[in-house]
Parts: C-alpha cells; sequence; structure tokens
C-alpha cells in the first residue's frame, strides 16, 4: 500500500488540513471571547452536541461540535494530530475527498456518542418518569445510588439530607416536590451534558493513515519506532478498554473516538469496493 503513495505534488499544509486548523482556532478563539463576555454557556448550548432527546439539541450541531474545544490542550493536541497524521491522507486522496472523509468520521463519531447516551440514558428516563408518578423513598435511593458518581460532592450531601427526612416523613409535600425536583433535574444532567472536539474525526483520520501507510514507522516520544498499523491498533484498543472503565472521573467522549475510527472503515471499505486505486 505504502508504494502507491506518489502525489504529483506535496503540500505540508494542504488546502483542508489548512482551513480546519484556521476555523478549530477561530472558533476557540470566539469561544474565549464569549466566556469573558459571559456567553460561553450560550454558545456552548448552540454548538456543541447535546443527545437527541434534550431540549438543548438541533440538528446543526451534528457538524459543529466538531469545530468546538473546551481548552487550550483539546485543541493544540488535536490539530497537531490532524497536521501530523492527515497531512499526507490529504495529499494522497486530494481534497475533496479527503473533506468528505473527515465530515463523515465527525459525524459518525456523534451518531456513535449518541447510540450509547441512548443505552444510558433511556432507562434512567424510564426509572425517573415512572418515580415522579408515583414517588417513594426507597426509590429515591436507588436513583441516587446509581447515578451519584455524576454529582458534585455538595450535592451529594444535599441529596443524602433530602432522603434522610424524606424517609422519616414520606408524606410531607415538601420532601416529594424537592424529591421530583431532584430526579427531574439528574435526567436533565444526564441528557444536556454537551460533547464537543475534533477527536472523532482526527481517530477517523488516524485510522486512514494506518490502512493507507501500515508500515510507515512513528517514532514515538521521538525515539521509538513503531510501525503505523501497531500504533493504530493500540490507540483503539486502548479507547476500547477506557470506554469499557467507563470512569465518573474520565470527561473523554471515548466512544466517539471508537465511533470516528469505525465510521472511517466504513467508508474506506465502501471505496475500496468501487475499485480505485486510491479508494474512490
Amino acid at each position: 500500500m505504502d508504494n502507491y503513495y506518489r502525489p504529483a505534488s506535496y503540500s505540508l499544509l494542504p488546502p483542508v488540513i489548512k482551513w480546519m486548523l484556521i476555523i478549530n482556532t477561530a472558533m476557540f478563539l470566539i469561544t474565549l471571547a464569549a466566556q469573558q463576555l459571559g456567553y460561553e454557556d450560550v454558545l456552548i448550548n448552540f454548538l456543541a452536541l447535546h443527545y437527541f432527546g434534550s431540549n438543548l439539541f438541533f440538528p446543526h450541531q451534528l457538524v459543529t461540535y466538531a469545530f468546538m474545544h473546551g481548552g487550550w490542550p483539546h485543541l493544540l493536541l488535536n490539530m497537531f494530530a490532524l497536521w501530523m497524521f492527515g497531512t499526507m491522507v490529504e495529499n494522497t486522496w486530494g481534497s475533496k475527498r479527503f473533506l468528505i472523509y473527515y465530515m463523515f468520521t465527525a459525524i459518525g463519531a456523534g451518531l456513535t456518542h449518541w447510540a450509547f447516551q441512548y443505552y444510558e440514558i433511556a432507562p434512567l428516563a424510564h426509572h425517573v418518569n415512572a418515580f415522579i408518578e408515583n414517588p417513594d423513598p426507597g426509590d429515591l435511593r436507588l436513583l441516587f445510588d446509581q447515578n451519584s458518581a455524576n454529582l458534585s460532592t455538595e450535592s451529594i450531601d444535599q441529596t443524602e439530607n433530602l432522603i434522610a427526612s424524606y424517609k422519616s416523613e414520606p408524606k410531607n409535600p415538601m420532601y416529594i416536590k424537592a424529591a421530583t425536583d431532584f430526579a427531574s433535574q439528574l435526567l436533565a444532567l444526564k441528557s444536556n451534558s454537551p460533547v464537543l472536539g475534533a477527536s472523532g474525526a482526527v481517530f477517523g483520520v488516524l485510522l486512514a493513515f494506518g490502512m493507507l501507510f501500515p508500515n510507515m514507522l512513528i517514532y514515538i516520544y521521538f525515539l521509538f519506532p513503531v510501525k503505523a498499523k501497531y500504533v493504530v491498533a493500540a490507540y483503539g484498543l486502548m479507547e476500547i478498554y477506557y470506554a469499557v472503565q467507563n470512569n465518573p472521573g474520565d470527561n473523554v467522549a471515548h466512544l466517539a473516538h471508537l465511533g470516528g475510527m469505525l465510521f472511517g472503515i466504513i467508508l474506506i471499505l465502501l471505496w475500496r469496493r468501487r475499485g480505485s486505486s486510491r479508494w474512490g
């Protein structure tokens, strides 16, 4: 596969990569400005990807979320990886095909994140709605125990006090209202948590690089040469591991990363099936 990499011209900063770097950086600077003006939440709520069952979801978020970042390290790491691996892929495929691939994997990463969100949120929504219909201290305890990992220390303490008070006076309207409000807020917290960043598409680009140039050496920490196919496999396995771990303190959308790789390989295989030497 490596042998056919003979582009007519080679650019260190091909057009799509260049514009992705510019747009992502510009959007991050806009986010910083919005933060200073007190409008960061408005911007995040409008452009970051929210669960399709959330009242904060808009269809355009499946695209715009991939141009938003949560901090300089997040932005710089994604953009460096995009440039490092995407440059050779774009030079090989051409800008049009690379752009199609990039956006396809970005949207695919978002759809994958949604699929697993639904797996988590649908049972919670059922439980919350059943609790609101028929509130009970025991069910409140169960809801709290199953979801306390997502709460702050202050919220945990307040809810523990509420559960104790509600258990002692299960007919008290004040405690019933506080309990149903907590259940609704718990569902909203889960449904309204946004995902943002180009990481899903970048993992798709990494997958493409590994398939185009499987035997090209990548120097880990600039010292240790490892073939690209092994680097890609290692990243995929790490993302599976972290996704299965489901650490409450881990705010990285590992399943979106895997979704970018999954949709990337689907598109590459479709292009291969069409029989082009460049997969298209």
